[in-house]
């Protein structure tokens, strides 16, 4: 740990406060302001502790294992709280010589708080004592925290192991029968620590008795033999050779812990998140394509209608030039035009309306099938499934998402509904005008009267071809109007509102993948606090 102190206390310090601005932007880009609030209060305490010189010493383990009780004896107070069980999720400080003892509240118990409390302070200090059992001193279910502390952290050059209760598995009053215990012990320690992290070094291992045969600290106060059988100086040397010789250097170093511990949280925030937004992506992706199969379905079977009414009209057609093409002379000519057509061609338009209500009314049973499955996958995806999904620290990005498009798509469903609710004869829009089509006939023009002496003009046949291309050029008009894209148009207006949530959903969908690669972008940008 040779470093230039003075150097490195003002990078680490330019790096925190750089941190620091860094979740500012987090918070507002996708956090609420509560996510971080504690973050942010650690890497200002860090700040504030490398430019103060302040060094604190943390009492981390299982609440079981008497980190409270060297706490008691190192600072010479027998008031400490010593509770079989962890019931507190305070912080303790003491003042001991020129530094700060914390008493966190136990690692390990089923009151997850107290362990992301004392995660939080091991963080911080600057020393770690990690009190451990001698039976069993670092159970396999402590692996992961372990890891944590040593190596994300890398806080093992900043850790000292005590292992407490030696008189469980040595006597007390037998140097050798001590030290041989302890020598086991310690290999015992080094060995869990060098599979899990790696570490080919010397760790700082102590055994101890800080409470010999459980008497409790009271009996030993004043207890002549106390030291003797507690070993308990050894800590206290140590603890002070170790602070002695590498105390700025401790302080840098964390510092360095917080900036790492601060990345890896933020990090794992981002990844979840991220997780949570791509899950959505996924689940707008299959909307889209059900969305589109329904449109797609449903203009399948509007074509078919189209089709059916647009051959219809086409026999109609033939059927009126056939019947002219038959007539004898000019009395059958204008009998049958009168019979087929009606004043203002109303007959003609009436049947032509029937052909189009009839195969349309056929489709209008599928079409809201198809119009009830599309709102159903439209429901099937509400929003309160994207805010359940997604921690509630992160609604701000949620809803941010959320009310670019909601009110637009609610409409749309809402007017497809009343859309639905309209019986096909009563819809206003979508009746055919055949007047429009028949102007400038001079052969349709009212009921024919006034087109009688013309025809008395004409040779028959004339008469009949005459005719007959007038007729072509009213159906001709009406098929340039009743065109597919018209159709659809004017008698299933939903279809384009359909296409219209398919869009909203591919918005909202671009805004979500916009957010996914802005967490890519800061991730990245986050890897000099790694």
């Amino acid at each position: 740990m040779n470093l230039n102190i003075s150097h490195e206390k003002e990078n680490i310090i330019l790096k925190l406060k750089s941190l620091l601005k860094k979740v500012d932007v987090l918070e507002a880009e996708f956090f609420s302001n509560e996510k971080y609030k504690s973050l942010k209060e650690k890497i200002k305490k860090a700040i504030n502790n490398i430019e103060n010189d302040k060094f604190s010493i943390a009492f981390f383990g299982a609440f079981s294992d008497g980190k409270s009780t060297i706490l008691s004896v190192l600072i010479d107070e027998l008031s400490i709280e010593i509770s079989p069980a962890p019931t507190t999720d305070r912080i303790q400080t003491y003042k001991y010589k020129d530094y700060f003892l914390i008493d966190t509240p136990g690692l390990f118990s089923e009151n997850l708080f107290h362990d992301e409390l004392t995660k939080k302070y091991i963080s911080e200090a600057n020393v770690i004592i990690y009190v451990v059992d001698p039976v069993n001193p670092l159970k396999k279910s402590h692996f992961p925290t372990l890891k944590w502390l040593l190596s994300d952290l890398n806080k093992i050059d900043s850790t000292i192991f005590v292992i407490n209760k030696m008189d469980e598995v040595a006597d007390l009053e037998d140097d050798e029968d001590f030290e041989k215990a302890a020598r086991i012990k310690k290999e015992v320690v080094s060995d869990i620590v060098r599979k899990i992290t790696g570490f080919e070094g010397e760790l700082k291992i102590v055994c101890v008795s800080a409470d010999p045969y459980g008497k409790g600290l009271s009996y030993w106060k004043n207890n002549e033999n106390y030291k003797k059988l507690s070993r308990i100086e050894n800590l206290e040397f140590l603890i002070s050779d170790f602070i002695e010789k590498y105390k700025n250097e401790l302080i840098v170093k964390a510092g360095i812990s917080v900036i790492k511990d601060s990345y890896n949280q933020i990090i794992s925030d981002l990844n979840k998140l991220k997780d949570n937004l791509k899950r959505s992506v996924d689940e707008i992706d299959n909307q889209i394509k059900e969305q589109e199969s329904y449109i797609q379905n449903l203009e399948d079977e509007i074509n078919k209608s189209y089709i059916n009414i647009k051959n219809e009209i086409h026999e109609l057609r033939e059927e009126i030039l056939l019947g002219i093409s038959a007539a004898k002379n000019k009395e059958e000519i204008n009998n049958f035009i009168q019979s087929k057509f009606g004043k203002d061609g109303k007959i003609l338009e009436d049947r032509i309306n029937l052909i189009i209500e009839k195969h349309t009314s056929s489709l209008i049973s599928d079409v809201k099938k198809i119009i009830d499955l599309s709102e159903k996958s439209i429901n099937s995806f509400p929003e309160l499934k994207l805010i359940n999904s997604i921690p509630k620290e992160y609604l701000p990005i949620v809803l941010s998402i959320i009310k670019i498009s909601n009110r637009n798509l609610g409409n749309i469903i809402l007017k497809i509904r009343n859309f639905l609710k309209i019986p096909f004869k009563f819809k206003p829009w979508g009746a055919i005008k055949l007047a429009k089509f028949m102007k400038g006939s001079i052969f349709l023009l009212g009921f024919f009267a006034d087109a009688v002496e013309y025809f008395n003009l004409k040779k028959l046949e004339s008469y009949k071809e005459e005719i007959k291309n007038e007729i072509e050029k009213i159906f001709e008009n009406l098929m340039k109007e009743l065109t597919r894209e018209n159709y659809i148009k004017n008698y299933f207006p939903i279809v384009n509102d359909i296409r219209n949530m398919v869009i909203l959903l591919e918005d909202k969908r671009n805004i979500i993948v916009k957010k996914i690669n802005k967490i890519v972008e800061i991730s990245s940008d986050l890897i000099i606090f790694q």
